[in-house]
């Protein structure tokens, strides 16, 4: 079973990114697809995360903030793109 777990940046990037690249789509689509995930997907949203910031050390800045994502979601499995 999968279970989708992602925190409001998360939202942010993926719909900055899709404005960039879709200058067809507006923003308030966007953000009524984000309402939408967020009320379909019960518990979805981690939040509280960024304290571990400080704590991981990783080359990469993105996946220092996804590891932290998986921590406190209790997460079986992280999958980077």
């Amino acid at each position: 079973m999968f279970r989708g777990k992602w925190t409001n940046q998360i939202h942010e990037e993926w719909i900055r990114n899709l404005l960039k690249n879709r200058p067809d789509l507006k923003k308030d689509q966007l953000e009524h697809t984000r309402k939408l995930m967020n009320e379909r997907v019960l518990d979805c949203l981690v939040h509280d995360y960024e304290d571990l910031m400080e704590s991981i050390n990783l080359p990469d800045h993105k996946d220092v903030e996804n590891k932290e994502r998986f921590y406190r979601t209790k997460g079986s499995w992280v999958i980077f793109r």
